[in-house]
């Protein structure tokens, strides 16, 4: 019974990592449009459009356009961070399930009787995934 459910958990990390990654491309290929558009207005104003009534200090003028390529830079980051790590992550969210007494929430996983240790519940009753793997 506990190898099927180590097989389910398994499948459910794959499918986690699966839409991580995903996501990831999803946000690296979104994410960059808006980003590339922002540093090239900020590129214009600063090196070609030198008129009058434009400073050289363009964060005075247009301070969105700062916090803009900071967003996508961090959203870009996010989208690369989730492709990489998937995984990891996926491991995270789906953990393997420990058996645990349901009495004290001691932890069964090296205890070979059918009693708990902790606080001597009898164990035989139950079905115990930590019983099953010996």
């Amino acid at each position: 019974m506990f190898n099927q459910d180590l097989q389910t958990i398994a499948r459910y990390r794959m499918i986690a990592a699966a839409v991580l990654r995903l996501i990831g491309l999803w946000v690296l290929i979104t994410r960059p449009i808006p980003l590339i558009q922002q540093a090239a207005i900020l590129w214009w104003q600063t090196t070609r459009a030198n008129t009058a009534n434009v400073r050289t200090g363009i964060i005075y003028d247009q301070p969105w356009l700062v916090g803009n390529i900071l967003q996508g830079l961090f959203f870009v980051a996010a989208g690369v961070v989730l492709l990489v790590y998937a995984r990891w992550i996926s491991i995270l969210i789906v953990p393997v399930p420990r058996p645990r007494c349901p009495g004290c929430q001691y932890d069964l996983k090296a205890a070979s009787a059918a009693i708990c240790p902790e606080c001597g519940l009898d164990l035989s009753s139950l079905q115990s995934p930590g019983a099953d793997s010996q």
